[in-house]
């Protein structure tokens, strides 16, 4: 089950998952098969640091760093205009 504010909303899933298994993404009704000709980067080297990708979508570290440079940048442009 899922707690959601007071709500508990059930799940599909009939117990919680330890070790690798865990570590993947449930498997959802309309979720895309990626065809294993398509190679696309798990990680990318960027100014900001190394930025981490697992099936298209970003870790949470790698949102934390983006939108902490989104809002640098914001503050150097108040500040510089």
């Amino acid at each position: 089950m899922i707690a959601v504010g007071a709500i508990i909303l059930p799940t599909n899933d009939p117990a919680p998952r330890e070790g690798p298994i865990a570590a993947q993404p449930p498997k959802m009704k309309y979720t895309t098969e990626i065809p294993p000709d398509v190679i696309t980067a798990d990680d990318g080297e960027t100014p900001i640091g190394t930025l981490h990708v697992v099936d298209s979508a970003p870790t949470e570290a790698t949102v934390q760093k983006v939108w902490g440079q989104l809002d640098f940048q914001n503050c150097l442009r108040t500040e510089t205009t």
